[in-house]
């Protein structure tokens, strides 16, 4: 791997998921995915509550 080489990030990761899919900002993006997800079930989904949940950014390198 080069220096100029970018980590990904697992999206699996506690940390992660919850920056791309736990916030009021990115709704839309957590809305779509569930949908994805439950597509055989024909779900609609109308709304949607966050919980303030913070987590330790240093376990985002965590492998566990």
């Amino acid at each position: 791997m080069t220096m100029n080489a970018k980590k990904r990030l697992d999206p699996k990761n506690d940390v992660v998921f919850q920056k791309l899919f736990g916030t009021q900002k990115n709704k839309d993006i957590l809305v779509s995915f569930l949908e994805a997800v439950l597509k055989d079930e024909k779900v609609d989904i109308e709304t949607i509550e966050f919980e303030e949940k913070i987590l330790n950014s240093e376990m985002i390198l965590d492998e566990k």
